[in-house]
């Protein structure tokens, strides 16, 4: 070969450091034309602190994080001389980053699916590996044994449920394994008064999501074991990966089973043990809604230096629309004549939501990918593309799409945040995701200042969450003022002085008395800088990381001092967060072998939140009257135990009788008023009079509460609370306030735990308790009257007994494990 022909181009040989160098040295070829502003602002202000370990980057929709995040990613990846990777929620996503990698000449690596393209020029630090966050944290990743220089997490507020995912066992039904683990734990549930929920959520028909406490899961952990190693638990697709990161720790996680899998799973996800975050690596996190520095800190362990870039890119115009109509159903039919001309992405909770679009739209498939998107964006009208459960990584900026339409409350998969947010109503941690899901929807077709567009909102749920103000607190400025906007325009919508169609089309149409409508109003409606955690419940999330963490390596000694301290904190700020720490702080003294200590964290923390579960009590326990408190409710039940033993206890024997499932629910009426009376409680039958109150009425002269029951005891298994029940419900909450204007009143159905009808309306507030739950209550508020009965007492010792068994009211049915009526509402058929 004649060497002095061969000519070398040094033009660009991959030393530039500097993120923006780095673009001006790129040869574009697509609709990247130069950066902007706020591109131009984050990335100087990343290269002011890239030596930082963790950094987000917060950037509106269609600000352009994206490019932002592959300039970073490989700045990273010269400056390190390692593998860097650039990790996205889909592989629609990893499409679809290649693909503006592409047309602005960055030159990457692909892995997804099992295959990598241009491998090498990952492997020498040439620019980023574009995969996936599931190829990234699962227990067996390709990545587990490669020297990681840095990672950039884009959306990353949704890498949190994935990372969850990655360390989350989960057994379906239809395994061998479901209902041999299931059997484990029978001998629990029975034990605990459970006997029905249990039997109907293993055989499939019960809505119940079933917690095991840590100190009976802890004990039968072997036995699970040997369970899923039997069942090829480390040889399955679907369980290897997870398997690999709990095999050795099943004694420390979490189980939960509802009637279609069991979930295994630690209470925060133990990143710390990957090597994604060994100290030297750097993390880079990319979203336009970064989650709450609580959410953040349980799934990453870290808070990250924040980078918000100045510049009001991605604010175009958007308003929001409520689909008229009395249910979801005439809702979805609105929305589907309002847009039948139009061209529109429709975002449901799931495919069986999806599939009440499918007359109109076509469904986005598991196997479809970023080519599906390019071809709905390429569509003209009236065409539509409805995808289940998706709220980000779509992008259809400007014509491509200017109508979104979302159907239903996205609400969480896994069991545990479902468990945290529904069954122990952990609020703050529920609002905060619920409101990052859909800021990150509503903003799939505005990209830009000169997007315009509107998102229909359909369904009650949804529409009742929005409507809050607590919530909106929870969105960012600029949609929370759009909100007030379409507050107003709706209420002209109302008085009949104008139609949907009439705002749809003037947005559309762009028309300057639109414009000049929109423009002179936006700013005029002030916003609350968006939702903040308190410091204290920050502060908490974190010491429970470092709890957990010492939980996880068996240190169980230290982890109980510091679980113990923050439900410390906790206690009197947030009850219910305070529980569920206090739960873990008992077993971590269990498993230090400090029993007494171990069983009074389990006590308190049932007490709070009964489905947390309460451990068998020594014989010779009685509680301290040290203090010699008492209540009226005390001193009401100390009367009845001394005064009518006989009688009293004949009442108990009938109330056990009566309170059973069954054709009639008269008996469980009376049974329900009775078990109130032997609480020493005002306890009445509203609707057996002229009043037509709910069934049965509990008050206190000690409370400003009142609970209101209705016996729905004659429910079959199998069939759902239908919309005259929750209508019914509704009056019957009515009364309850317009009769005690002064208490806080509250109404649930007692019976099974049924789905409720998609074509109910119920109250946000009305709830569903599992007949188990009450007699749960009733076992301990017998084997009190018992001990009343067998040793005499005061009204002190009655008043010590109430606490300890969590009898008090109100907190005695504010405990017991209850769903909201909303969060059961069925999918449409």
């Amino acid at each position: 070969m004649a060497f002095k022909s061969f000519k070398i181009d040094h033009s660009d040989s991959g030393t530039e450091l500097e993120a923006i160098k780095i673009f001006n040295s790129l040869t574009l070829r697509g609709s990247v034309n130069d950066l902007w502003p706020p591109q131009v602002d984050a990335l100087e202000k990343w290269q002011a602190c890239r030596t930082t370990p963790d950094i987000s980057i917060e950037m509106n929709t269609g600000g352009g994080k994206t490019l932002v995040g592959l300039l970073v990613a490989t700045s990273l990846a010269r400056e390190l001389g390692k593998l860097v990777l650039f990790a996205s929620p889909t592989i629609q996503l990893v499409q679809q980053t290649a693909a503006r990698a592409k047309e602005c000449s960055i030159e990457v690596a692909t892995y997804y699916r099992g295959t990598w393209t241009n491998e090498d020029c990952a492997t020498r630090a040439k620019g980023p590996c574009l995969t996936t966050q599931q190829a990234l944290f699962n227990g067996l990743s390709i990545f587990r044994n490669r020297e990681i220089g840095a990672i950039v997490l884009d959306d990353a507020h949704a890498a949190g449920g994935i990372i969850r995912d990655c360390f989350t066992l989960t057994i379906p039904r239809s395994s061998s394994a479901f209902s041999a683990i299931a059997n484990e734990y029978n001998s629990y549930f029975y034990g605990a008064g459970y006997e029905v929920t249990f039997n109907d959520v293993v055989s499939g028909s019960g809505r119940d999501l079933l917690f095991v406490p840590l100190f009976e899961s802890s004990k039968r952990a072997a036995l699970v074991k040997d369970i899923l190693l039997k069942n090829g638990v480390d040889d399955d697709k679907d369980t290897k990966f997870a398997w690999a990161h709990l095999k050795d720790n099943l004694d420390k996680c979490v189980v939960l089973f509802n009637n279609d899998r069991i979930e295994i799973a630690p209470a925060c996800p133990p990143t710390e043990q990957t090597l994604f975050f060994d100290k030297g690596v750097r993390r880079v996190y990319l979203s336009a809604t970064l989650p709450s520095p609580i959410e953040f800190y349980r799934t990453f362990g870290v808070l990250p230096k924040s980078i918000r870039p100045k510049g009001r890119l991605g604010e175009g115009q958007r308003v929001f629309l409520n689909a008229q109509g009395s249910n979801d159903e005439e809702q979805r039919d609105h929305a589907k004549a309002l847009t039948e001309d139009q061209k529109a992405l429709i975002l449901t909770t799931s495919f069986a939501h999806a599939e009440q679009w499918d007359d109109i739209a076509s469904l986005f498939d598991h196997g479809d990918d970023h080519e599906r998107v390019e071809e709905f964006a390429d569509a003209e009208p009236p065409e539509k593309l409805v995808m289940a459960g998706r709220y980000d990584g779509v992008d259809l900026p400007g014509d491509a799409c200017r109508i979104l339409i979302l159907d239903g409350l996205s609400r969480a998969d896994a069991l545990l945040p479902r468990y945290l947010n529904e069954t122990l109503h952990i609020e703050v941690i529920r609002a905060a995701t619920t409101a990052i899901r859909f800021t990150q929807a509503a903003g799939r077709i505005f990209r830009s200042n000169t997007d315009h567009g509107a998102v229909v909102l359909v369904g009650s749920t949804l529409r009742q969450w929005i409507s809050s103000p607590a919530h909106r607190a929870y969105l960012p400025p600029l949609v929370q003022r759009q909100m007030d906007l379409s507050d107003a325009i709706q209420s002209k919508i109302d008085l009949g002085e104008l139609t949907p169609e009439d705002v749809l089309t003037a947005l559309l149409e762009g028309t300057k008395e639109w414009d000049s409508f929109y423009n002179e109003n936006i700013d005029q409606f002030s916003s609350k800088p968006t939702q903040a955690p308190p410091e204290w419940l920050t502060e908490s999330i974190r010491s429970e990381r470092s709890a957990h963490k010492a939980m996880w390596a068996g240190n169980f000694a230290q982890a109980a001092t510091e679980y113990s301290t923050i439900a410390d904190t906790a206690q009197g700020k947030d009850e219910d967060l305070a529980a569920w720490l206090r739960h873990f702080e008992g077993y971590c003294w269990e498993r230090s072998g400090k029993h007494d200590p171990a069983y009074s964290a389990y006590v308190i923390a049932a007490n709070q939140r009964g489905s947390l579960g309460r451990p068998k009590r020594a014989k010779s326990w009685t509680p301290s009257s040290s203090t010699n408190e008492t209540s009226e409710q005390a001193a009401r039940i100390y009367r009845q135990a001394s005064k009518k033993s006989a009688r009293t206890m004949a009442l108990l024997k009938q109330v056990g009788d009566n309170l059973v499932l069954g054709p009639k629910t008269k008996p469980a009426e009376q049974a329900i008023e009775d078990i109130g009376t032997l609480l020493g409680l005002d306890a009445s039958r509203p609707d057996n009079t002229k009043d037509k109150g709910p069934d049965v009425l509990w008050l206190s002269t000690d409370s400003e509460d009142a609970w209101g029951f209705e016996a729905k005891t004659d429910k079959k298994e199998g069939s759902k609370y239908n919309k005259d029940e929750t209508g019914q419900a509704h009056e019957h909450r009515q009364w309850m306030e317009n009769e005690f204007p002064d208490r806080q009143c509250r109404l649930a159905f007692v019976g099974r735990m049924l789905p409720v009808t998609s074509q109910a309306s119920p109250d946000a507030s009305l709830v569903i308790i599992d007949l188990d739950r009450l007699r749960d209550l009733f076992s301990r508020l017998h084997k009190l009257y018992e001990h009343l009965t067998a040793n005499g007492s005061d009204e002190s010792v009655v008043h010590a007994w109430l606490v300890h068994e969590g009898l008090v009211f109100p907190k005695c049915v504010d405990s017991l494990p209850m769903k909201l009526a909303i969060d059961m509402q069925e999918e449409p058929d």
